[in-house]
């Protein structure tokens, strides 16, 4: 069995975040897509992040699992606000315009 260096896991999961174009709701699906779907399709990466994304498919369904946790964690605790984390339909987006870029 192949295993990760306990570093490379962070690296990768704040790489993918820090680096995406936009926050897409489809992260929710990347633990039902095949690595080369799933790392083809996630906006915004560059080459050597869709090569690490592919070589390492058990990696990228974890972290896709943990933003599903996360958002519904998100949506619990803000229920009762305005903004509930709630992703809009039309954008897909879980930020609106507030986050297309990583600066």
């Amino acid at each position: 069995m192949n295993f990760l260096p306990s570093g490379i896991c962070f690296y990768l999961s704040v790489a993918i975040c820090w680096f995406t174009s936009r926050v897409d709701a489809s992260w929710w699906y990347m633990g039902t897509l095949g690595s080369q779907v799933m790392c083809d399709n996630i906006p915004g990466l560059i080459n050597k992040q869709r090569q690490l994304c592919r070589q390492h498919p058990k990696v990228m369904q974890a972290i896709g699992a943990g933003i599903k946790n996360w958002i519904g964690e998100c949506q619990h605790q803000f229920r009762n606000h305005r903004w509930n984390c709630n992703t809009m339909a039309r954008e897909h987006n879980l930020f609106g315009r507030l986050l297309h870029r990583s600066e």
